[in-house]
């Protein structure tokens, strides 16, 4: 495919497309999406929700279908651009505390890179609303001009009119226990060795412990467990937290 073409889609994809984990406390929800425009702002909002009391929330999504509606001339032509996505952009994944309404994707997409004129440019949000259903905002949307390969024609300038966006948005409630590294449902002195672990990283506690959570770790609930959780740790254990 041209590299037009791989241009137009990646920039696509990046507007809606953020490594799944097992570790799931509660139940989880599947939802497919499917979001077409045409510049006007696109929302979608799943059927069904998680538990909006749980302590944190994994989201994940995946990018299924990626269509792209230019015009030449007096003609329309839609473009399967899926395969032409480096695999590492159809998926993306975020940790996120609660309660809810939480974010796990909010940014100002532009393609291409300023100071070029845009092709396409919007603000993209995924996230859980506050009674625990997903959503997909895709707004401010500008959809401008760019190059591609058409039969018989060859290299063109093309309007882009539409692009749909098909995937799949998943989501889980997640339990935690500050402090409970070792995951025997107590904070004690058992706990110490596997929070020495978790400080090393997520990767290797988790394997050694794969019936656990890192974030376990995390007693400051900044997103990660470092050196800043050492004071709030031993304060569990003294029971002083």
């Amino acid at each position: 495919m041209p590299k037009s073409k791989h241009c137009c889609a990646a920039a696509i994809v990046t507007l809606v497309a953020l490594a799944f984990s097992t570790h799931i406390a509660r139940a989880a929800e599947t939802w497919p999406f499917d979001l077409s425009t045409t510049g006007n702002d696109a929302y979608w909002t799943s059927a069904t929700a998680v538990d909006p009391t749980a302590d944190a929330f994994e989201i994940q999504w995946e990018i299924a279908l990626v269509e792209v509606t230019v015009r030449y001339l007096f003609f329309d032509y839609t473009l399967d651009v899926t395969n032409q996505i480096p695999p590492e952009q159809r998926v993306g994944a975020q940790f996120v505390y609660g309660p809810p309404p939480v974010e796990a994707f909010n940014s100002d997409i532009v393609y291409p890179d300023p100071p070029q004129p845009p092709a396409v440019r919007a603000h993209v949000a995924i996230g859980l609303l506050a009674d625990g259903h997903g959503y997909v905002y895709v707004t401010n949307v500008f959809l401008g001009t760019t190059q591609v390969e058409i039969p018989p024609f060859g290299l063109v300038t093309v309007t882009i009119r539409r692009v749909r966006v098909a995937g799949t948005v998943w989501a889980a409630a997640i339990d935690l226990t500050p402090g409970d590294l070792n995951c025997d449902g107590a904070v004690n002195f058992d706990d110490i060795d596997p929070f020495v672990l978790a400080l090393t990283g997520q990767a290797a506690y988790e394997t050694a412990f794969p019936n656990c959570r890192w974030h376990h770790g995390d007693i400051n609930r900044d997103g990660a467990v470092n050196f800043d959780d050492i004071d709030p740790f031993v304060a569990l254990l003294s029971g002083g937290a």
